[in-house]
């Protein structure tokens, strides 16, 4: 599997059958290409194309993604129910399983908005956490930070047992120290 981060929490995952896109954000780059965060359809043409968005945050879903269907009119799209602009695509739930050709796709209950996916091809399974983390915020009660810190747990130990090839967590560097706890479990 081929992996290119592409800004934020957004990635795309090359897995030779599949073209994977996660949280599609940022598109004003400095140029242009995967190479600089930027999906071009046209180097998409003939591919399996499956773009998958975690929640409606502006951060993780872009809505130039519906754009990309002229070029690749088998685009395929899987979208948190909790995004609005959702036509023509497959809409996913927390606890819900949905089968695409060539893919299973599992959706976690993020621990803000939206779902995680757990996506398994042909080639391998990749999970990507969207918002789904251990968020612990200085000046927030205690209890709700537990609270965060036991519903984390709770849907990362849904994935026990998963053979999990590439995994994308929620991570921002610069953030206070505490607000990411979830990558070190």
């Amino acid at each position: 599997m081929q992996v290119t981060y592409l800004y934020h929490s957004g990635f795309a995952v090359d897995t030779g059958d599949d073209f994977l896109i996660f949280d599609y954000y940022r598109d004003l780059p400095r140029g242009a290409g995967l190479s600089k965060g930027v999906v071009r359809p046209a180097d998409l043409a003939g591919r399996r194309v499956t773009v998958f968005a975690s929640h409606h945050h502006p951060d993780h879903f872009n809505r130039r993604i519906f754009s990309w269907r002229k070029e690749l009119p088998g685009i395929r799209y899987v979208l948190s129910s909790d995004i609005k602009d959702r036509a023509e695509a497959a809409v996913i739930s927390p606890g819900q399983r949905l089968y695409l050709d060539g893919l299973t796709v599992r959706a976690l209950e993020s621990t803000d908005e939206g779902v995680a996916f757990l996506v398994q091809t042909n080639s391998g399974t990749v999970f990507h956490a969207g918002d789904l983390n251990w968020w612990y915020w200085a000046g927030e009660p205690e209890a709700e930070n537990q609270e965060m810190g036991r519903r984390y747990r709770e849907q990362i130990d849904l994935l026990r047992g998963e053979r999990i090839d590439v995994a994308f967590d929620r991570w921002t560097p610069g953030w206070a120290d505490n607000t990411c706890m979830g990558s070190v479990i």
